[in-house]
């Protein structure tokens, strides 16, 4: 599993907790919205990013439909580990540690200058934007 994928689906759950404290705001929810449909496609070995943007929208329809059945299944596949993040990514959010707002998972680890989340060892990447 590539260490991009652990990011993405940190944001995800964060996205969640947060949602389940108070509404998103817009740039949140756009951000959330494609923050999971990114993980979804990062989940599916048949297609890039790229090649996804690139599609029609009726193609992009399917193969949204087909990357969330790899995302259901790998959330089947690892249940423990993604409990784990979901709970980091409530603490996280009930402790306003951390924003959705804040995230930029395409950069080094840089968020209010604290340390990143960590889950099993493994350092999820994020700076503030």
């Amino acid at each position: 599993m590539s260490f991009n994928i652990y990011a993405l689906v940190f944001a995800h759950m964060l996205c969640n907790a947060q949602a389940e404290i108070r509404p998103l705001d817009l740039r949140e929810a756009q951000y959330c919205s494609s923050n999971f449909e990114n993980l979804k496609i990062a989940l599916n070995p048949e297609v890039s990013i790229d090649t996804f943007h690139r599609l029609d929208s009726k193609e992009r329809a399917r193969i949204s439909v087909q990357s969330y059945r790899y995302y259901t299944t790998w959330l089947t596949a690892n249940d423990g580990l993604a409990e784990t993040i979901r709970e980091i990514a409530r603490q996280v959010a009930r402790n306003d540690a951390l924003t959705v707002s804040e995230l930029d998972w395409q950069s080094g680890c840089h968020v209010r200058k604290r340390p990143c989340p960590q889950v099993r060892g493994h350092r999820l990447s994020a700076r503030v934007v």
